[in-house]
C-alpha cells in the first residue's frame, strides 16, 4: 500500500487532469483480491475515448476506475458543541 501510495502521490496532478476525476485514492482491486490499486474516482460514466485517456497502470500500479458522482462538502455546523 505505501509504494501504491507513493505512486498516487507522484501522478496525482495528471490523475486529476483525466476527464471527469472527482478524486483518487488507494485501496484493494475488486478485480484482484489482495492487489493494492490506485483508485481513480468520476463524477460520471465515461465514454470509450475518455476511457481510453487513462492508463491502465502507473509505475506497475494498475488503476481502477470508479463512478462516484461530485463529491461535496457537508454544509458547516451552526449549533455549538456541548
Amino acid at each position: 500500500m505505501e509504494e501504491a501510495t507513493a505512486v498516487k502521490d507522484r501522478h496525482i496532478d495528471l490523475l486529476l487532469g483525466l476527464p471527469a476525476v472527482v478524486g483518487a485514492g488507494i485501496g484493494v482491486s475488486g478485480k484482484h483480491p489482495g492487489k493494492a490499486v490506485i483508485q481513480v474516482y468520476v463524477s460520471r460514466r465515461l465514454t470509450g475515448k475518455e476511457r481510453r485517456a487513462f492508463p491502465r497502470r502507473l509505475e506497475g500500479v494498475p488503476l481502477e476506475i470508479t463512478k462516484t458522482g461530485v463529491f461535496r462538502a457537508p454544509p458547516a455546523r451552526t449549533e455549538q458543541p456541548r
